[in-house]
């Protein structure tokens, strides 16, 4: 009698891990890859990033028993620590492609809807037009247009084709350009007047964004000017005045450097070491905060 044998495959591993995600994240995560462009399933994305925090966190947790013989709570928050870095470096990633495989959409939209609108006032159809359009110096939206084009002959008709389009890419001018193309087309408007007024709009739209930041080019130097070079001098300037008093009481004594100084109270709980904690924690709180707002000014949003 044979008996049935298990079969090991390392995507079934990873799929089993990935379940220990929520449901939601796993969701929000599968649509973040298509967006990036990414070909594989979430679970074998998931699957491996889960693994990999795990291992790194288990090994921060043995160093102290295999170096030292006793258990360091320390490492407990070191293993938490590189958990949430795995998967925030992973996400980050991912976030990232899928906002530079936007940005190259978007920089080259204007010209393939000019490139379009020229074909159809060539007297092609919005479909001919739009394959014929798919070129290789556009990049992403190459493949974009021909996957739309590929869809379109299926069963599902081409204004949705347009509109799938815009499910893979998160890129708010190409979903306006594609909802008013699928519009026009349906209504029977003028499509190729349309398809350059909305190019031409998007170019304007660039512009003033390059305009905007180059005008505020001197806030981002006074920005990081204050991160990089007035916030740690201040804060070495107060060390070293907390140095200067503490070596000062040393030697001349307490009571008589409070008189000498005219100062109301000999107590004082401000030392080198907590001034200096202090100081790491204020440069590093500032500099994410600066970084936030010099990502707001220049992209819009703060993870950049």
């Amino acid at each position: 009698m044979n008996t049935p044998k298990m079969v090991f495959s390392k995507d079934r591993v990873y799929q089993t891990f990935s379940k220990l995600y929520p449901a939601s994240l796993r969701a929000s995560m599968g649509k973040l890859l298509v967006y990036a462009g990414y070909s594989c399933p979430v679970s074998i994305f998931l699957g491996p990033v889960l693994i990999l925090s795990l291992l790194l966190s288990l090994i921060l947790l043995l160093i102290p028993f295999s170096l030292f013989g006793f258990f360091d709570p320390f490492f407990v928050l070191y293993a938490l620590i590189a958990f949430s870095t795995v998967h925030l470096l992973s996400y980050l990633v991912v976030y990232f492609h899928s906002e530079d495989r936007a940005a190259r959409v978007e920089s080259v939209l204007p010209d393939a809807l000019q490139l379009i609108a020229s074909n159809i006032k060539a007297g092609m159809t919005p479909f001919a037009a739009i394959r014929l359009a798919a070129r290789p110096e556009f990049g992403p939206l190459e493949s974009e247009l021909n996957k739309a084009t590929i869809h379109a002959l299926g069963e599902g008709s081409f204004a949705d084709s347009l509109m799938y389009m815009t499910a893979r890419i998160n890129s708010e001018p190409l979903r306006r350009a594609m909802g008013l193309f699928s519009t026009s087309m349906k209504s029977g408007g003028h499509l190729a007047d349309l398809l350059e007024e909305t190019a031409r709009d998007l170019s304007e739209t660039r512009a003033l964004k390059a305009d905007m930041i180059a005008n505020t080019k001197t806030y981002l130097m006074f920005i990081l000017f204050t991160v990089a070079f007035g916030a740690p001098v201040l804060l070495a300037i107060s060390l070293h005045f907390v140095g200067m008093s503490e070596s000062l009481k040393a030697n001349v004594g307490s009571s008589e450097l409070v008189s000498g100084l005219g100062m109301g109270s000999t107590d004082t709980v401000i030392t080198i070491e907590f001034l200096t904690n202090a100081s790491y924690a204020i440069i590093f709180l500032t500099s994410i905060l600066a970084s936030a707002m010099i990502g707001v000014i220049t992209e819009g949003k703060e993870k950049y």
